[in-house]
């Protein structure tokens, strides 16, 4: 990210920029700005075979909500317009429901969230070059999903996303903070998120609240995307509400378990 600008109140629009090296790290580019400013952020490059580079991101402004792609075949000196993958639906509300508001999930405590993509290209022979964006949203059935869209060339044309997390429960519960990698010499593909549910948990001798209780999940699959299988990776649940609150604008404490998963 470009960074966030104090003039007088808070700015939360950025641009999407890339700077790229040829000497290891040891000097950098000037920046190339691939967008010009909105409520951009979580912008994820991946290179495919012959060089092309994607860069995924998302636009989080109030009823928009798009995930972006933005491509160079010059090795990132220029950039083509963003376009346009999906839009999404927020897991949860965004408090304050304003630019400077966060999605949330939870009860008596709330944990902030976010649906940025992540991207993985597979470098196998089993789909040589295909480019896979994975992102979290709600459905037409109001429940979460993890979803997908794939391209075959060079992340010019992307398919319609789908749901991959094969949930059918209508447990209240929200799946959250997906990242995808690609096994370079099989290509099986692997997505792994957060599912949060909510539990009444005791905590101690009359000291009932309704609890946030996670587990980290894998969806895989070995046809390219084709289809999945989804299990549990985590051998015990676990309480997010753990990070370092944030207080908004309006006093409200927001609570981050921490983004960017990896896989």
């Amino acid at each position: 990210n470009q960074g966030k600008d104090y003039v007088g109140v808070f700015d939360t629009t950025t641009k999407i920029v890339c700077s790229y090296s040829t000497d290891a790290g040891h000097t950098w580019s000037k920046r190339k700005y691939l967008t010009g400013a909105s409520l951009y952020t979580a912008p994820v490059p991946a290179a495919e075979p012959d060089g092309v580079l994607i860069v995924t991101f998302v636009d989080y402004t109030i009823g928009k909500d798009e995930i972006l792609v933005a491509r160079s075949t010059d090795g990132g000196e220029t950039f083509s317009p963003p376009q346009k993958i999906a839009n999404y639906v927020d897991l949860g509300p965004v408090v304050p429901n304003d630019s400077h508001g966060y999605p949330v999930i939870g009860v008596d405590s709330l944990l902030m969230i976010n649906s940025f993509p992540s991207i993985a290209i597979d470098p196998s022979s089993l789909h040589y070059g295909r480019a896979y964006i994975t992102w979290c949203g709600k459905g037409s059935d109001n429940q979460p999903h993890v979803w997908l869209a794939v391209s075959d060339n060079d992340g010019i044309d992307w398919s319609a996303p789908k749901e991959i997390d094969n949930d059918t429960s209508r447990a209240p519960a929200s799946k959250f903070f997906s990242w995808i990698a690609v096994d370079p010499q099989t290509g099986n593909l692997g997505v792994d998120y957060n599912v949060a549910r909510y539990d009444t948990v005791h905590r101690g001798a009359g000291n009932d609240r309704i609890s946030l209780q996670a587990d980290l999940y894998l969806a895989h699959s070995t046809d390219g995307g084709g289809t999945f299988v989804s299990r549990r990776i985590s051998n015990a649940s676990f309480d997010p509400i753990t990070g370092q609150d944030y207080r908004d604008p309006d006093n409200t404490t927001l609570w981050f378990f921490g983004d960017y998963i990896g896989l």
